[in-house]
């Protein structure tokens, strides 16, 4: 059950940055192809956090694959 609420804390966060996200503008929207899918590729502002979570999430996969790899080692 620790672990459930370490994920929801966690989760809570993760919502709090994005929703603060709209405060993060800067120069280049909306003046040279600021909506476009390239922006958001390429520009660090945009890509530095992208590849973060993206990090992020596959520690996130292997830490709870091998997790429930070993209890099903040791129910086994």
């Amino acid at each position: 059950m620790k672990a459930k609420k370490h994920i929801t804390s966690l989760f809570v966060l993760l919502m709090l940055f994005v929703a603060a996200a709209n405060v993060w503008a800067h120069p280049g929207h909306g003046e040279t192809g600021g909506h476009s899918l390239m922006h958001y590729l390429i520009e660090p502002f945009h890509s530095l956090p992208l590849i973060g979570v993206i990090v992020l999430s596959v520690v996130i996969f292997l830490m709870m694959y091998s997790r429930r790899k070993k209890r099903a080692v040791h129910q086994a």
